[in-house]
């Protein structure tokens, strides 16, 4: 099952705390509406000839933001579902917070576009938040990584004015230029992916059987 955040609440408005609260409580009210129609369905339906119902499986959480990511994390706690994330790329934000979730990270390599400085005017108008989000981002893989986290890597969620899906392979070997090792890139594209995907043995190496 997969939610997308901005589907289920609308665009975020200005954080307060309060405001927080009532995004979480909608989606959590949502969640649970959605959950219990399910399980009404296959009970009416007799899906599987099964007296109880059956597990709808992983959520996917398509999140845009690294406190998306932590609201995602709140709500799959709530309800005691297995979850992943389909990140955003600004992770290293909220690094601690996001690692101590321990939810698996499908992570799409979304570098912004170089800051435009060749002029005074230019160079002013550009803040330190979006200098840190061009110059931290590709080191996202590696410290999410290193965090402990399963990551995998998705050639999604990259826009057509920043590349697309062509820019994969070069967003790529920047992340290892910045300290991505080789043997953990390939266990993103393989072994971690099979892995949040629950096929580690039917993919994710080569060997006899697979």
């Amino acid at each position: 099952m997969i939610t997308h955040w901005q589907q289920t609440i609308g665009r975020r408005a200005p954080s307060t705390v309060k405001h927080e609260r009532h995004d979480c409580e909608c989606v959590s009210s949502l969640i649970a509406i959605a959950f219990d129609a399910l399980r009404k369905y296959q009970l009416e339906s007799g899906i599987g000839g099964r007296s109880t119902p059956h597990d709808p499986g992983m959520l996917l959480f398509d999140v845009d933001s690294e406190l998306e990511a932590l609201r995602a994390a709140k709500i799959a706690k709530e309800f005691d579902r297995d979850a992943a994330l389909l990140g955003s790329g600004l992770e290293f934000r909220r690094l601690d917070a996001i690692a101590a979730t321990k939810l698996p990270i499908v992570l799409p390599l979304a570098y912004p576009r170089t800051p435009r400085v060749g002029t005074v005017g230019e160079a002013e108008a550009v803040d330190l938040r979006e200098l840190t989000n061009w110059e931290q981002a590709p080191t996202n893989p590696r410290r999410l990584d290193a965090a402990g986290l399963t990551v995998a890597l998705t050639t999604s969620k990259v826009s057509d004015r920043l590349g697309g899906r062509r820019s994969f392979k070069d967003h790529l070997s920047t992340a290892i230029k910045d300290g991505l090792k080789a043997d953990r890139a390939l266990a993103m594209l393989t072994t971690n992916a099979a892995q949040v995907l629950g096929v580690s043995d039917q993919f994710g190496t080569v060997e006899k059987g697979k």
